[in-house]
């Protein structure tokens, strides 16, 4: 199975870092930030696609190989159904997104379904999955990045540690 990962769209201001990975059968084979293909550090305002289409052609595939998709934000669209799974902040699957993350690649694809995951479970998953060891602790510190950031921890913890 080829499975396409990915993190940042064009369309939102506040988007950096845009980013795609490619797992083949299980493996990671190749992952590339944006900011290496448009050479805009950070990639300001830039979906992952230039970093999809390098990846693509370093590895001799075409997007109609792509079986399925996943991105590393757990807000998709109001219109996106719940997908059942384990997973304990329920992962979320859509189509109506393909087009504004992927816009020149939308049409190729293999597959239009996004499978919307948690920003901070995929930063987790990323350090669980690609260690070496057999077991493992992770802890995930990030600024930002939806309801579990540090930023958003820090406010009300700070807000209850006054009112005491």
């Amino acid at each position: 199975m080829i499975v396409l990962g990915l993190i940042g769209r064009p369309d939102s201001l506040w988007c950096h870092d845009a980013a795609a990975c490619l797992i083949v059968d299980g493996k990671v084979i190749g992952a590339l930030e944006q900011e290496r293909v448009s050479r805009r550090r950070y990639a300001p305002n830039e979906g992952p696609e230039g970093a999809v289409r390098a990846l693509l052609a370093a590895h001799g595939l075409h997007p109609s190989e792509i079986e399925a998709i996943g991105y590393a934000w757990g807000e998709p669209t109001a219109s996106a159904l719940e997908y059942g799974t384990d997973i304990p902040c329920g992962v979320q699957v859509s189509d109506q997104l393909t087009e504004t993350i992927l816009p020149t690649l939308g049409s190729e694809l293999g597959t239009r379904e996004i499978f919307f995951f948690d920003h901070h479970l995929c930063h987790a998953a990323q350090a669980y999955f690609l260690n070496t060891c057999d077991t493992a602790d992770i802890l995930v510190i990030d600024s930002s990045g939806g309801a579990g950031s540090t930023r958003s921890e820090e406010r009300r913890v700070g807000k209850e540690c006054r009112s005491r």
